[in-house]
């Protein structure tokens, strides 16, 4: 098959292509919701970028940096070592790879 024709005709398009408009995006309205795998992401990407999501709803989900506690795996939310999600929360934090945790004392979660 002969690929030449449908990639001039995507290099044309792309040339002709209109930059997107710029949107005006409340970042108080902005939320992160998810299920199954996405539960277990959704509450980690609340927790990374805090400063630009209000809230996060999760079904069938986990707690944030649950891939760090083994007990996650198992759906053994009763054995997961809580204390230990918070140290790792606070140490990446003062390393600056996640927002500052005070951003989440007002966002609203469900699970």
């Amino acid at each position: 098959m002969n690929c030449r024709p449908l990639l001039a005709f995507f290099w044309a398009t792309m040339a002709l292509a209109q930059p997107p408009p710029s949107l005006s995006i409340d970042r108080a309205s902005v939320t992160v919701s998810g299920f199954s795998g996405g539960g277990k992401f959704a509450p980690q990407f609340h927790l990374a970028y805090s400063a630009n999501v209000s809230g996060c709803a999760t079904w069938s989900g986990g707690p944030p940096l649950c891939a760090a506690e083994p007990n996650c795996y198992e759906h053994e939310y009763d054995l997961v070592d809580v204390s230990m999600l918070v140290r790792e929360t606070i140490r990446l934090m003062r390393q600056g790879d996640v927002d500052d945790v005070a951003n989440l004392a007002d966002d609203r979660f469900h699970e």
